[in-house]
């Protein structure tokens, strides 16, 4: 089974070939899921962030979700950064 990256559209599998070395032993992987709505899914994808963060302890794993849903996901510990789509807002200001 493979698991899809939102926002890049690749496996979990290729997601070595978008890491970023900042030396010699250390390699970061970005994951950003986006979901703005539906609850539902919301709450599916959290399995599949802490698999994410079990197989790679040392990626950097987004979310961007909708504010109406951002307690669903409040400190949740495999999350590093969530981040609030405004609709009102530009995305240099939510990013």
């Amino acid at each position: 089974m493979y698991i899809r990256n939102v926002f890049f559209g690749h496996t979990i599998q290729d997601a070595h070939l978008r890491t970023m070395n900042i030396s010699n032993k250390i390699q970061i992987i970005k994951f950003l899921f986006i979901r703005l709505s539906s609850m539902g899914d919301i709450l599916l994808t959290t399995p599949v962030i802490r698999a994410i963060r079990s197989q790679f302890p040392n990626a950097r794993i987004d979310y961007l979700v909708s504010k109406p849903f951002a307690d669903v996901l409040a400190g949740n510990p495999y999350i590093d950064n969530l981040l609030i789509y405004d609709k009102s807002k530009s995305t240099a200001e939510i990013l």
